[in-house]
């Protein structure tokens, strides 16, 4: 999902200036009973325009996640690709030092899909 987010923002970038991406796997953790440490927001529950390409009116639909996280991974869907989740993870959340990193390696782009 990453990599097609990558695709679509950053096309204007030359392949050979593209910044090192990394790609981590995290591992929640455990949920506490009574609580919950994830929440998927379907397209469903989004305004109509937040698929517009411009930020203006969209940046503010997770306002009240941002001041005040009900959980530390919130799964978005993508503009890009609907069927597809992008998980937010939220550093003010008491759980996010509790996350665990199992796994980071690079995200290299085969530069065939790239268009300069």
């Amino acid at each position: 999902m990453s990599l097609v987010e990558i695709l679509v923002h950053a096309p204007r970038v030359p392949y050979d200036q593209l910044p090192h991406y990394r790609l981590f796997t995290i591992e929640l953790p455990e949920q506490i009973p009574g609580t919950s440490v994830q929440r998927i927001i379907t397209a469903e529950e989004l305004p109509p325009y937040w698929q517009e390409p411009t930020y203006e009116r969209s940046q503010w639909v997770l306002q009240p996640w941002l001041t005040q996280p009900d959980v530390v991974a919130l799964g978005v869907p993508s503009a890009v690709l609907p069927a597809g989740v992008n998980y937010l993870l939220h550093a003010g959340h008491p759980d996010y030092g509790r996350l665990r990193v199992v796994r980071e390696e690079p995200l290299l782009i085969d530069p065939r899909l790239w268009q300069n």
